[in-house]
């Protein structure tokens, strides 16, 4: 036993000094990647050895397309008077116009290595370049003032806490400064422990539906509102688009099927298992108000 403690603590050592080796090439690797994200017009190339693998993408891309935003989604299509099969049709023929266009998009991004304003500056020139990163800007825009009236919404009927109009206020300027300022804590924090947990609650939520209640799901919802079948898909391809596609898939490998793998999990464990859930959800709340169909699903 003794002879064999100098060779055990040895062995720790090297143990430890591996793992310190690993952390400061871990470390160097972030602040690289927070430095310098080749967006400028000297290095405005990703250069192929700093491209990232499908399931990083996957996991990325899942983040985008999982949530209650997107069972607000379900809601919608069910209150439009949809059945539960119409509801999965619509978000899969919309889903399907959607990546025609962004696997294109993706693939332009990765093969050139470029963000939209380098390539759009490359075409129009940089007054048009402008024009266009003006339009990107402004879309998401919308979105994050949708998110954050979503998510005031949600407390409300969580809470009954009302101002909803200043709660959305801030709670959209607290959105735009976590983007602006890019704290890649959050994005890990939200893409490792945040999403594998909303996607656990959702599908256990569908189980549950479908083993308990599934006598209470068939037929077709009475009408809210007139929602056509395409009017819907078309706001499945809305929920759908971010518009900045090329700029994250420029981190992938430059093929053009690369990216298909990281929708296709998107929209099997995001889109489509919130949008059925929540359709599923509306139909047993009997209500078409948002509060009361989370507080619902909640207790559900």
């Amino acid at each position: 036993m003794t002879e064999q403690g100098p060779h055990h603590h040895h062995d720790i050592h090297e143990v430890e000094e591996e793992l310190r080796h690993d952390l400061a090439a871990e470390r160097a690797t972030l602040d690289e990647s927070i430095k310098h994200d080749y967006s400028t017009s000297d290095t405005g190339i990703v250069p192929l050895d700093k491209r990232r693998p499908m399931w990083h993408f996957m996991g990325l891309w899942t983040t985008f397309v999982a949530g209650f935003s997107y069972m607000f989604l379900g809601f919608e299509i069910h209150d439009g008077g949809h059945s539960l099969a119409t509801t999965a049709a619509i978000t899969l023929i919309g889903y399907g116009f959607y990546v025609a266009y962004a696997m294109t998009g993706s693939y332009l991004g990765s093969r050139t290595g470029q963000t939209h304003g380098l390539l759009t500056r490359s075409i129009f020139g940089r007054w048009g370049s402008w024009i266009v990163s003006a339009f990107i800007l402004v879309a998401p825009l919308g979105w994050v003032g949708y998110q954050a009236n979503l998510l005031a919404v949600l407390w409300d009927g969580f809470y009954s806490w009302g101002n909803l109009f200043t709660l959305t206020l801030l709670l959209a300027g607290v959105m735009i400064l976590n983007n602006l300022l890019g704290f890649t804590g959050i994005s890990v924090f939200a893409r490792y422990l945040v999403t594998p947990i909303l996607i656990l609650w959702c599908i256990y939520m569908v189980l549950k539906a479908v083993i308990t209640d599934h006598s209470k799901l068939g037929g077709t919802p009475p009408q809210s509102f007139s929602l056509p079948f395409w009017v819907a898909v078309v706001a499945v391809i809305g929920f759908s688009m971010w518009g900045n596609e090329p700029d994250i898939f420029r981190y992938g490998k430059p093929k053009f099927w690369f990216s298909f793998g990281a929708y296709a999990f998107g929209l099997v464990m995001g889109l489509l298992l919130f949008a059925i859930g929540g359709w599923m959800m509306a139909d047993l709340a009997h209500t078409a108000d948002f509060g009361p169909v989370i507080r619902y699903t909640t207790d559900y």
